[in-house]
């Protein structure tokens, strides 16, 4: 059986959204006899360009109709579920991948076109949506009107094998500059994220400040998609005089090793569709500090240190100073747990969950 399956620009790919495909891509092909074809553009390096959308909206609808008439097609995320349309009178089935909801009162260009995209193909008769928490399909019912039967829950797959590809010596030189922080008695705190509005990153920098006599480290990692909030949260943490590391586009293998150095993952998002990177982070052995919102609170499981208040400062520093105090046995206890917990999400354990819908 072949399976098409569009994944987008390849300047992407370090995504989460693209990793929930590209992970559970491979664990099906080690799990399974698909055979698997991806549809990806290669952007060489500018996700953003002309040529890209040009793709995107003539070139990729072309090639669905004339190559994958006879085979079921994946589609990784929602932006590209326009090509669905072009399957209207196809007897195989179309997947799409949803990741996160249009909000019900943004009136966005985006958002316009994502309401009404949904409100077309849910009409489609062998369409399936696949959402990465229960979460996230009780949205899309209530909010899009899917019909229940049609949405199915899929977690990510996310392995805890280590990177295999080497570091440069610039990565070389940040990982030593990090660990002669914890030879001087820093704890380590870190986030992955986009800079989107949402991450709410902003909360942190007078977390931080708050907590400058106790020794926090902090590390930011992670492509900008928001260039914007970029600036404010270093022009503020400037301000605030706060010593931090940025890193703007890291490569998978460093990422590997920023999740090893750190001792905190903080992640206060104000929503997500999942929270990949709580769970890379378990895997890795760091305490997760997590904004109570119900994506965080369902995969988590328990398993990490919640701020209910996530909006508020004194409830991150609380929080932090909370984990840096633990005992060795409750710190050991808390990271075994979230070992455990990672555990659900090991590709081999997902692979078999997509297998029940294809």
């Amino acid at each position: 059986m072949t399976i098409k399956w569009i994944l987008g620009p390849t300047g992407r790919f370090n995504t989460g959204v693209a990793k929930y495909s590209l992970e559970l891509i491979e664990a099906l092909q080690k799990c399974s006899s698909f055979r698997i074809e991806v549809m990806s553009y290669n952007d060489h390096g500018k996700p953003n360009s002309i040529n890209r959308y040009i793709w995107q909206f003539l070139t990729l609808p072309i090639k669905v109709i004339v190559s994958c008439w006879k085979h079921d097609l994946v589609i990784y995320q929602e932006a590209f579920g326009h090509i669905a349309l072009f399957r209207l009178f196809n007897k195989r089935k179309t997947i799409i991948i949803i990741h996160h909801i249009p909000e019900l009162n943004n009136y966005s260009v985006k958002n316009i076109y994502l309401k009404t995209l949904f409100a077309i193909i849910t009409k489609l008769k062998n369409i399936i949506f696949v959402t990465p928490t229960d979460f996230t399909k009780k949205m899309l019912e209530d909010n899009m009107k899917v019909p229940h039967e049609k949405v199915k829950t899929v977690p990510n797959a996310i392995s805890n094998s280590p990177q295999q590809a080497g570091l440069s010596i610039e990565e070389k030189n940040i990982l030593e500059a990090i660990q002669t922080k914890k030879n001087n008695g820093y704890t380590i705190a870190l986030n992955i994220g986009s800079f989107e509005t949402r991450k709410n990153i902003l909360v942190l920098v007078n977390t931080l400040k708050e907590l400058s006599a106790d020794k926090v480290y902090f590390i930011k990692a992670g492509f900008a998609i928001n260039e914007n909030n970029k600036i404010q949260f270093i022009e503020a943490m400037n301000r605030q005089a706060i010593n931090f590391t940025l890193l703007d586009d890291v490569s998978s293998t460093l990422i590997d090793e920023l999740y090893r150095q750190c001792d905190l993952y903080l992640a206060p998002s104000v929503y997500e569709g999942f929270g990949r990177t709580l769970i890379e982070a378990q895997n890795h052995e760091c305490i997760v500090i997590s904004s109570s919102i119900p994506s965080h609170d369902e995969i988590m499981n328990g398993t990490s240190i919640n701020i209910k208040d996530y909006q508020n400062p004194v409830s991150w520093v609380e929080g932090i100073r909370y984990a840096i105090s633990l005992s060795e046995e409750d710190r050991s206890k808390i990271i075994t747990d979230g070992k455990l917990n990672a555990k659900r999400f090991l590709p081999q354990n997902v692979a078999k969950s997509f297998m029940s819908i294809v």
